[in-house]
């Protein structure tokens, strides 16, 4: 597991008076808070200390995350409901239902952005603002620019709130000009260095 660096603390006056410990709760062992991330020396008390009793000693506290976390337990029982589900469609229809099913698992449980670059072109996978309606099933046109009578840019399949796409980044035309004037660029910095 990585090990991390610890979070600057918070100040004296912010909670009662003494430093906010940056260990997770619970924890054995004397609390533990640094000035900032690359600090050259953390704060030590133990509980039950007087408020100006406390020890200045060298380095930034770096502590380790439980592997176990609240988040990790949901995903785990998350994952073996899918497991077992997937399974259970393998053996009683086929391995295209089993497949079929954790693709789609898969793509539904989208949290954050996703994307391919091939240059031009881009394949992606993305989360539909909470703003906007939310089809259960849609499929669509991507477009260049921000009204809707640009060109199309590519396709778009929206389930639920994720959304798919390959599309272009821009119009041919002014792909092949984007890239004429990024070769440009680059002699020009070439020539200034040397």
């Amino acid at each position: 597991m990585k090990r991390r660096r610890q979070c600057p603390a918070r100040p004296k006056w912010y909670i009662g008076d003494r430093w906010q410990c940056q260990r997770l709760a619970e924890h054995d062992g004397p609390h533990q808070a640094s000035y900032s991330k690359k600090s050259r020396a953390h704060l030590s008390w133990r509980d039950g200390d007087d408020r100006f009793d406390y020890e200045t000693l060298p380095g930034t506290v770096r502590y380790r995350l439980p592997f176990w976390t609240a988040d990790r337990i949901v995903r785990s029982i998350e994952w073996a409901a899918y497991a077992v589900i997937t399974f259970t469609l393998w053996r009683c229809w086929s391995l295209s239902a089993a497949a079929g099913f954790l693709v789609a698992e898969l793509l539904l449980s989208v949290r954050r952005s996703h994307f391919l670059d091939f240059g031009r072109f881009i394949l992606g996978v993305w989360r539909v603002p909470p703003t906007a309606p939310a089809p259960i099933l849609g499929i669509g046109w991507v477009l260049h620019g921000k009204d809707r009578a640009g060109p199309k840019a590519g396709l778009d399949l929206v389930i639920g709130r994720v959304a798919m796409g390959a599309f272009t980044l821009m119009p041919r035309k002014e792909w092949a000009e984007y890239k004429r004037n990024k070769a440009e660029r680059r002699a020009r910095e070439a020539g200034a260095t040397s």
